[in-house]
């Protein structure tokens, strides 16, 4: 049996195979989510709002592929990640980072956060 953290990983490779938005937001969280980015000052709500931010995510990408290093269930559910990722424009990127989450009884992430550097993000510089 496996953990919530464990399931919202599985459920997350799954999406960035599948890109199927719908299917994850309704899988992987609850109707009163939070989600947050606080390197941008995102915060998101309820289903609607992840939709958004995963959609959001999957333009970012032509390609991604999370492996995770560490999946730790508690009071707070820890991953720690790294994804290897073609940019939309093509340039291949790897970054690591990690999220927490609160579960809910019913299985489903109440609320989602996610730390990374977004340097790579960024347009390389013209010469």
């Amino acid at each position: 049996m496996t953990g919530p953290a464990q399931d919202f990983a599985d459920r997350l490779t799954t999406f960035e195979r599948d890109r199927d938005v719908d299917a994850f937001v309704a899988a992987a969280f609850s109707p009163d989510v939070v989600l947050l980015r606080p390197e941008t000052g995102q915060e998101l709500q309820g289903h609607d709002g992840a939709r958004t931010f995963w959609s959001e995510y999957l333009t970012t990408f032509e390609q991604v592929r999370s492996t995770f290093s560490r999946v730790q269930d508690g009071a707070v559910g820890v991953l720690e990640w790294t994804s290897e990722a073609r940019l939309a424009g093509g340039r291949d990127i790897t970054y690591r980072g990690a999220s927490l989450l609160d579960v809910g009884e019913q299985g489903l992430v109440t609320r989602f956060a996610t730390y990374y550097d977004t340097r790579l993000f960024q347009p390389e510089p013209t010469a």
